[in-house]
């Protein structure tokens, strides 16, 4: 994960950008805004400092090509990995798994009607109702839509499923730990809802969450 823009050119994050394999530019460089190009550049640049810092032993010069599917889910095309990065005006995730995993990322910046409005569109009637009992806060809403996200990123479709009948209800019950919400799902698959200072992401798949906060210092010392 990465936060910090603050201070960081599009030209110094367009130099790092051109380091890495040309198959991962993807539609990067038509994006309208400045800012939305430095996220999904950072989210990129979190791929690779995750291959670079692992036990996979890949190199800045040895990255692996990876293409897009029919609904924009990036794949390798070799490494028997999977990848899915997500990015918003506050932040850029990146999370990498041996198992097939789907993530999606929300900044609290975002317009609170617009979001009603898209969260009531794919939530099942108990989900909106649950939010509703519990006067569901920005950050229930981010929940949910970041959960309804992460399994349609998981599945490869985005949004083209049927969320009506993917109900993630568990994610809006409170617990003890405010932030990181973790919630056991069938066949061993896991949703991870966390909240961390503005943002709001989860991550649908197998296994445990390891979570790294990464600096720009550390991410330029390796690409």
């Amino acid at each position: 994960m990465f936060k910090d823009f603050d201070g960081i050119s599009i030209e110094v994050l367009m130099d790092r950008f051109s380091k890495l394999p040309s198959s991962w530019s993807g539609n990067v460089k038509r994006l309208r805004y400045e800012k939305d190009q430095k996220t999904a550049i950072i989210a990129r640049l979190l791929l690779a400092y995750a291959l670079i810092n692992s036990d996979y032993k890949i190199s800045i010069d040895s990255l692996p090509d990876y293409s897009f599917g029919e609904f924009r889910k990036p794949k390798f095309d070799k490494e028997s990995l999977s990848f899915n990065y997500s990015h918003c005006k506050a932040a850029s995730i990146c999370a990498i798994s041996k198992k097939n995993v789907g993530a999606d990322i929300e900044g609290l910046d975002i317009d609170i009607e617009t979001l009603s409005l898209a969260v009531k569109s794919v939530a099942t009637s108990e989900e909106w109702e649950a939010l509703n009992d519990e006067n569901g806060s920005k950050v229930d809403l981010l929940r949910l839509w970041t959960a309804k996200e992460a399994y349609g990123k998981w599945l490869g479709v985005g949004l083209r499923y049927d969320y009506k009948n993917k109900p993630f209800i568990d994610v809006l019950k409170k617990d003890c730990n405010k932030n990181l919400r973790i919630i056991k799902l069938e066949d061993e698959k896991n949703l991870y809802s966390v909240h961390n200072q503005g943002i709001v992401f989860s991550i649908y798949g197998e296994g445990s969450l390891n979570i790294e906060e990464i600096s720009w210092d550390e991410l330029i010392k390796k690409i």
